[in-house]
This record gives structure tokens, C-alpha cells and sequence, in this order.
């Protein structure tokens, strides 16, 4: 039986990516750069770089935004000193966060797993202060019973001590929960090898087999635990 279902929250919860572009959009703006696409690509590349740095401890949250900005400024041909840097980050956090909305199925799937008496718990990699505003501002805080957040708790995913930590508050063994993410190496990955059960989903893909939206979801859970069958149908 299913005593506990976890959750990473970006792009699994929150459409994260859609909030990127959001404030990818008044960046380029701030900026006067016409090229939205190269800006997204070097965006993502000096943000996957910079904030691993950062999760792991080689730098910190300020320096983390001031080397996303500047290096992807500098691959648009546009230098810019730290403190532009900042004010620059400010214009793209603005935006970022007016665009932090959950996905059309969140809200109703985690009302039908409280509803059936289920904890829902959240793993998020982060600084503590961003993500629980999100968590607030779309409105999903009010159905989670447990929040891990890499920022505050010290150590993040894929390091199995967060994980750990979330099956200890919930007072469950591995084999009783599951988690539910849309990262293989982040999310899928380090649950599996505790002895949890996981589950990939990858929203917007066109791949059968996949896992798209949380409809699906209710299916593969529903073939686990039978007491989940009502998270199969319509929501």
C-alpha cells in the first residue's frame, strides 16, 4: 500500500520552463536582444553550469545570477560588469516570476491524493526563499505536508540523504512511496536505488511509452496500489 507520493517541482509540477521564457523575454528586452533563440540556448547553458555550482557548494546564490548573466550576455555580444549583472538578473526574475503557474492537471491530482488520505511531499533542488514562493504562489503549498528544499536542507538530489529525509518524516519504508519526476538522473534514478518507486514524467513529449501529464500518471499508479484506482480517471 501507498502511504507516501513525493514530487520534484519544476517542470514536473510548476512549468518551469515556460516561466524561463518568460523572463528570457523582458531579458532581451532589458538588453536589446533580438535573437530570443541564442539567448535561450546560452541561458541554458551557463544555467545548468552555474547553478550545479552552486547546489554544490563552490559558490554562492549572487554569484550563481551574476555568472548566468554575464556569460550569457557575452555569448550575445553584450559585457557588463557584476553590478549590471544584477539589475539585469532583476529584470529576468521578474518576469520568471510572473510566469510561475502550475501545469493544468497539478492542482486537481494533488486534491484527489490528500483526499485519499496520501501525504504529498516535495524534493526540490533551490534556494529555500524562491521555492517556497512558488510553491505559494501557484498555489500547491496548501496541499503538501512535507518540503525538502536543497537550500535549507544541505544536500541536493541526486544525494540520497534528501531522499531519506523525506521517507523519515513521512514514517514510511522505501517499498510504502513513491516519487514522481522529470528528471532520470535527479529524480528517477536516486529513488529507485532506496527501493522507491518512481515514476518519469516527461510532459510535452511525443515518445509512447512516456509518462505526459498526470492523467497517465493515475494509470501507472492505479496498476500499483489499487487504493489509487480514482487517480486513473478524468481529473
Amino acid at each position: 500500500m501507498i502511504r507516501l507520493i513525493g514530487w520534484d517541482l519544476d517542470d514536473t509540477l510548476v512549468d518551469d520552463m515556460g516561466a524561463t521564457q518568460q523572463g528570457l523575454s523582458e531579458l532581451a528586452e532589458y538588453l536589446g536582444i533580438r535573437d530570443l533563440e541564442r539567448l535561450s540556448e546560452q541561458w541554458s547553458i551557463a544555467s545548468d553550469y552555474w547553478f550545479e555550482q552552486y547546489l554544490a557548494g563552490h559558490v554562492s546564490l549572487e554569484e550563481n545570477r551574476i555568472r548566468r548573466i554575464i556569460e550569457t550576455a557575452s555569448a550575445c555580444g553584450i559585457a557588463m560588469g557584476n553590478s549590471r549583472a544584477l539589475q539585469a538578473f532583476t529584470v529576468y526574475r521578474t518576469g520568471y516570476e510572473r510566469g510561475w503557474q502550475p501545469f493544468w492537471d497539478t492542482i486537481s491530482f494533488l486534491q484527489k491524493i490528500r483526499s485519499l488520505g496520501i501525504p504529498v511531499g516535495i524534493v526540490t533542488n533551490g534556494d529555500g526563499p524562491t521555492q517556497r514562493r512558488k510553491l505559494a504562489v501557484a498555489g500547491i503549498d496548501r496541499w503538501v505536508s512535507i518540503v525538502l528544499i536543497s537550500g535549507e536542507f544541505g544536500a541536493a538530489k541526486p544525494d540520497p540523504s534528501i531522499f531519506r529525509q523525506l521517507l523519515n518524516l513521512a514514517g514510511c519504508q522505501p517499498h510504502e512511496s513513491v516519487f514522481v519526476g522529470d528528471r532520470v538522473d535527479k529524480d528517477i534514478l536516486p529513488a529507485r536505488a532506496l527501493g522507491m518507486h518512481a515514476f518519469h514524467i516527461n510532459r510535452g513529449s511525443q515518445q509512447s511509452g512516456d509518462i505526459k501529464n498526470l492523467l497517465e500518471l493515475g494509470d501507472a499508479l492505479k496498476a500499483l496500489d489499487p487504493h489509487l484506482s480514482s487517480l486513473g480517471v478524468m481529473i
